[in-house]
């Protein structure tokens, strides 16, 4: 019970008529399919939600309003299942900048105590899903809108037998602009130098929303450093120190991120050759 099935039929016209078709469902429900070439395939979607045996038949009709005669029926028994209760408890931003991910979180509590899994409708033609939680654990999904509007995030619950909640509104989202910093000058500080000898390098670059930034740069030893926690104003230099515990050729480079969460790309490299001695 509650779970969507497909089914399919298809009929031949004599005059080569397209049809389309009737499904009675044998609960007091019908549905109508799309219009197809006569001998295709047509299919429709249903879900009982009520357990018993129910007798499906379905019917065509051509263009002009003739009908056959209702096929077979199908003898369909469903088996007893309740449906998820709705999602709840949404956590999560309700304002950000697009480009940007962020994440949410929900919870729904299945009847049968079946493991769930969350469905998100973004409000953007994006729907994503999560895995199969247990009932009523928390879970989260994370998004990234690419352009600024309000948006309205939904979700449902389908249990592990594909029972569905439903799908419930859960939040209005606005999402603003904001453009990334300028991808930062090339550090700049000595090429050369002794290993384990501290060096000074700096970087700056333009946040075309005049955001204040910060700069992270890659010593091209596999570590990395920020310039500190505070932002500072767009192109404004910024210095860190850095020393290689190795002799070697690295490259320096940096990358700026704005005030709202947004990065740029990473600089061009400078290139440090670090001796022995």
């Amino acid at each position: 019970a509650w779970v969507e099935y497909a089914y399919s039929s298809s009929a031949s016209d004599p005059d080569g008529d397209e049809l389309v078709y009737t499904l009675d469902w044998g609960d007091g429900n019908i549905s109508c399919t799309n219009w197809t070439s006569s001998g295709g395939n047509a299919s429709a979607m249903h879900s009982w939600s009520i357990a018993g045996d129910y007798r499906i038949r379905v019917i065509a009709r051509d263009s002009l309003g003739a009908a056959s005669d209702w096929s077979k029926n199908l003898t369909v028994s469903v088996i007893s299942n309740s449906r998820p209760n709705k999602p709840k408890e949404l956590f999560g931003p309700d304002f950000g900048y697009r480009g940007l991910e962020y994440t949410y979180f929900t919870m729904a509590k299945d009847i049968d105590d079946d493991t769930v899994a969350y469905c998100f409708d973004w409000g953007d033609g994006a729907i994503s899903s999560t895995d199969m939680v247990d009932s009523g654990s928390i879970e989260c999904a994370p998004h990234t809108w690419t352009k600024a509007g309000k948006y309205q995030i939904n979700a449902r619950a389908l249990d592990s037998k594909g029972a569905s909640s439903g799908w419930m509104e859960l939040l209005n989202v606005t999402i603003a602009d904001n453009d990334p910093p300028a991808s930062p000058d090339p550090p700049s500080g000595p090429t050369s130098g002794r290993r384990m000898a501290t060096y000074r390098y700096a970087t700056s670059a333009k946040d075309p929303d005049g955001d204040p930034v910060k700069y992270v740069f890659d010593w091209g030893d596999e570590t990395t450093s920020w310039t500190g926690l505070d932002y500072i104003d767009s192109g404004r230099n910024e210095s860190v120190p850095h020393k290689w515990r190795q002799p070697g050729v690295y490259q320096v480079k940096a990358m700026a991120l704005d005030d709202k969460g947004a990065s740029s790309g990473w600089s061009d490299a400078l290139i440090i050759n670090i001796s022995t001695d």
